[in-house]
């Protein structure tokens, strides 16, 4: 057949994914834990685009993948056609379409640290669906055979199992701009005495915890009692009191200024918020995928 699609030259496919997974993930290595291949290899197939182009897709002397203005064009096209190809292949093969990946989390968890970045995944991998199975406690005693992965506080190595830490979590008290003056220098007594204890007792009593060895303080204190942290963190925002947090957990208010420390004392408790998966199952790309990408979000 001659006319000039006969003549067209597409790029080669095998180009086109490395670049597609380089650029989408924005690291060479990560392309090449996707696609099971070197990242030397993500780096000579997208070299190879460019000399069918006869273009640079990359700014050059960068330690991981920068793609030109150009470049970033072309790659939010050819995302969008791999999609719409996948898609197109589940239909016409009658293939039924990978299961959500099962993720077991603690509420507060989810609601103050996970849920904002998830929308970040969803962007790298459209494909892949989550379903949250929520619970109440941080120490999530035990998961089903239906959970890929779980997200606690503190975990023991278990045979058979993978136990990565995401990070460590540090008590900080917290509580609304309003309930402290601009300036206002206050000491552990006066805290304790002239404000609203906000807590959780679910997950133990964080205030004798925050204030050893000063937890004698608390002998006189008016409390309030949530069945979440997540509660107590939003009563602290309401201006209700003074909450004892997870930092991790409130990184975005404390940056934002809806919740303030009204001192500076930070507890290490010597524990992780954990990921754990089971040993076979990393090799599935859909866990795989996501490990990955929440081993590099901010903590």
């Amino acid at each position: 057949m001659n006319g000039p699609r006969a003549n067209r030259r597409l790029p080669p496919l095998k180009a086109l994914r490395a670049f597609e997974a380089a650029g989408r993930l924005g690291s060479y290595q990560a392309a090449a834990e996707e696609l099971g291949v070197a990242a030397g290899a993500i780096k000579r197939q997208i070299k190879a685009l460019e000399n069918h182009f006869q273009v640079s897709l990359t700014e050059r002397h960068q330690p991981d993948i920068v793609l030109t203005t150009e470049s970033r064009n072309y790659l939010s096209l050819i995302t969008e056609v791999f999609r719409e190809l996948e898609a197109g292949t589940v239909q016409i093969s009658g293939l039924a379409p990978d299961p959500p990946l099962h993720l077991l989390t603690p509420l507060t968890l989810a609601n103050r640290w996970l849920l904002p970045l998830l929308p970040g995944f969803r962007r790298l991998y459209p494909e892949i669906g989550i379903q949250l199975i929520l619970s109440r406690l941080r120490n999530i005693p035990g998961s089903s055979g239906d959970v890929d992965i779980t997200l606690q506080l503190g975990a023991s190595q278990t045979p058979g199992f993978r136990v990565e830490p995401l990070m460590r979590a540090v008590l900080i008290a917290v509580c609304s701009p309003a309930c402290i003056a601009p300036g206002q220098h206050i000491g552990l007594a006066e805290l304790i005495s002239s404000h609203t204890l906000l807590y959780a007792s679910a997950t133990g009593d964080p205030w004798a915890r925050w204030l050893q060895p000063d937890a004698h303080l608390l002998t006189d204190a008016h409390r309030l009692n949530f069945a979440i942290d997540a509660l107590a963190i939003q009563a602290a925002e309401l201006g209700m009191g003074v909450a004892i947090a997870d930092r991790a957990l409130v990184q975005e208010q404390l940056s934002n200024g809806s919740l303030v420390c009204p001192i500076e004392r930070a507890v290490d408790t010597q524990v992780d918020w954990v990921m754990i998966y089971r040993e076979e199952a990393a090799t599935d790309p859909r866990i795989a995928n996501f490990c990955r990408w929440l081993r590099e979000q901010p903590r």
